[in-house]
């Protein structure tokens, strides 16, 4: 049955039947529970915009003080007073409904003038988009600190460099995880640059051509936190935003990913360099001796599926040149929630992680890791190039490994020999120097270049990251207050607007608020 003159039109429109449970099984239902998820931020629009069009005198003062007395106690209801019917549509006709109910139909539908719920949707996502990846950001900043402070306690403490999961280059522990605090200061930055472009509104941009409609753009977006506006009308519903969040998120997921498989490999029984604590780790029903590390498993799984992220988002895209914008629905509140909360596990896990150095200073002993240390010796005391002196020490290591003899067992003869087979140089290097060449703590000593493991450059760029997490966190601050500044001043526009006698003195007076950007007569 359609609907009769004078009523006020139902969320089905023009159309004569009600919904299919099966489209409200597959379509309406999932729409309806995201937007439940995104109730605040409806909230947040549905005042703006009522207050706007107050103050462009769109609609009477009365009947706005009506919709905001109600839009309030929506709010303050929340979504259980909303009665949820996905046969009524979308968040936007469930408040109607309420509107309706409280004000009559004229007051209700006011409210909708010069909006569509293209544009409505697309803030609200935006909305939310700007609220998660701020919590993401900020457990980015945590597990930062996280990793500074432990690259601190073990700024002196010895690693094996791998590469090709072959010994390289002896490293260093602090230096080790603060290459990790530096990645993730990288992600921070980006986050920030995306961060401007989705903090732009895209109320007021209507269906796709704007509206006759004398709206004030730029005061919703203030009203609303937003650092602008989004310029042309047929981008009001892009969701372009959302495939640099899948990206961004999908790259911090494989810093993460980096991170807790060496921690993981490290954790066996055959490298022994580090233990989980007990509270992020499970164990077998059969196996007595185990501890598994879960908690870097859950990181890595997740980290796994990342990977198709950009690529999901990407593809909902395929149907946005037809103008099928319900296609283009990109899955980003999970991926910022899988991404906050793996942050967070991690930052516990290294806060408690238990770093064995005496195993670690064993197989660095063992190891044949500062050879390129004594080619570097030979180098500066031979006068060779690089070149013929790794020929030599390459020599020099396959003699030892064939005849059994240990790095504390070496002498300057064999390392003559090993010239003798390749260069056939006078190799003048005595004991000491032979010995001092291939030890792992003076390799690390005397490495002096710009950002190396070096003692002074760890204690440099420990304080760098100090420095950069002080000034992230003091930049997050400042967005997070701007939100709740934002926040409290359209609180105070709706109480203004709601309170009769106040309302009406300022109105007397010709009085105005400081949010119009029109000019008085």
């Amino acid at each position: 049955m359609r609907n009769m003159p004078g009523q006020l039109p139902s969320s089905r429109g023009r159309l004569s039947k009600p919904i299919s449970e099966l489209l409200d099984k597959n379509y309406q239902r999932p729409v309806l529970e995201q937007e439940i998820e995104q109730f605040p931020f409806f909230c947040w629009i549905d005042q703006a915009h009522a207050v706007m069009l107050i103050e462009q005198e769109i609609i009477p003062r009365e009947m706005g003080r009506h919709i905001l007395t109600v839009l309030r106690d929506i709010e303050t209801g929340g979504v259980k007073a909303l009665e949820v019917d996905p046969k009524k549509g979308g968040l936007l006709f469930h408040i109607e409904a309420i509107l309706k109910k409280r004000i009559g139909d004229r007051n209700a539908g006011a409210l909708h003038i010069a909006r569509s719920r293209i544009d409505q949707s697309a803030t609200a996502v935006r909305l939310a988009a700007r609220e998660g990846m701020l919590e993401v950001a900020s457990r980015i900043v945590d597990f930062r600190e996280s990793l500074i402070r432990i690259g601190e306690k073990h700024r002196d403490t010895p690693l094996m460099g791998y590469t090709h999961m072959q010994h390289s280059q002896p490293c260093n522990l602090g230096h080790y995880f603060l290459a990790f605090a530096d990645r993730l200061a990288d992600r921070f930055v980006a986050g920030e640059e995306i961060f401007t472009r989705v903090n732009q509104s895209p109320l007021g941009t209507v269906g796709l051509s704007g509206t006759s409609w004398p709206i004030d753009r730029e005061m919703t977006a203030r009203l609303l936190a937003f650092e602008g506006h989004v310029e042309n009308s047929k981008r009001g519903r892009d969701v372009d935003y959302l495939v640099e969040i899948a990206s961004w998120l999908a790259h911090t997921m494989s810093i993460l990913d980096r991170l807790a498989t060496d921690l993981h490999l490290w954790s066996s029984s055959e490298f022994g360099f580090v233990e989980t604590d007990d509270a992020f780790c499970g164990t077998s029903s059969i196996f007595p001796q185990k501890k598994n590390p879960l908690g870097l498993e859950m990181i890595k799984r997740a980290a796994g599926q990342s990977v198709s992220w950009q690529g999901t988002a990407l593809a909902t895209f395929r149907g946005a040149g037809t103008g099928d914008h319900m296609m283009a629905v990109v899955p980003v509140s999970n991926m910022l929630k899988v991404t906050r909360d793996k942050l967070e596990l991690f930052a516990g896990i290294v806060d408690t992680l238990h770093v064995k150095e005496e195993r670690i200073r064993q197989v660095l002993d063992d190891s044949w890791s500062p050879s390129s240390n004594l080619a570097d010796t030979l180098v500066r005391k031979c006068d060779l190039s690089f070149r013929q002196a790794h020929h030599i020490v390459g020599a020099f290591l396959n003699i030892c490994e064939e005849e059994g003899i240990k790095k504390a067992d070496v002498t300057p003869e064999i390392l003559q020999h090993a010239s003798d087979a390749t260069e056939k140089i006078k190799v003048d290097i005595d004991i000491k120097t032979l010995v001092l060449a291939l030890n792992s703590e003076e390799f690390i000593r005397t490495r002096v270049s710009r950002g190396s493991v070096g003692p002074r450059e760890v204690d440099r760029l420990l304080a760098f990251s100090k420095r950069q997490l002080v000034e992230d966190r003091s930049a997050l601050d400042q967005k997070l207050r701007h939100l709740l500044v934002a926040k409290e001043h359209l609180d105070q526009e709706v109480r203004i607007r709601t309170v009769n006698h106040v309302y009406s003195l300022c109105h007397r007076k010709g009085g105005r608020s400081s949010l119009s950007s029109r000019r008085d007569p």
